[in-house]
């Protein structure tokens, strides 16, 4: 699955191929890996999985998701 998802920063550099990935179905997992990077003061990873069901797609953590701002 990793090359439907090309590792850019900035804008993606076109569409990607119909081809690129497969579809998601029902009782299927993935984990959604957001990057976050800021010049000069660091980054951070953060990864959701989640399953994929009929009609959602319902997240497996029970993290909070807001965001908070340091100091």
């Amino acid at each position: 699955m990793t090359a439907a998802f090309a590792k850019t920063f900035g804008v993606y550099p076109g569409a990607p191929p119909e081809d690129a990935g497969p579809i998601l179905e029902p009782g299927m997992v993935f984990e959604l890996h957001l990057n976050v990077f800021v010049d000069g003061i660091g980054g951070a990873a953060l990864g959701q999985m989640m399953e994929i069901t009929q009609t959602d797609a319902n997240p497996f953590l029970g993290a909070p998701l807001e965001l908070i701002t340091l100091g």
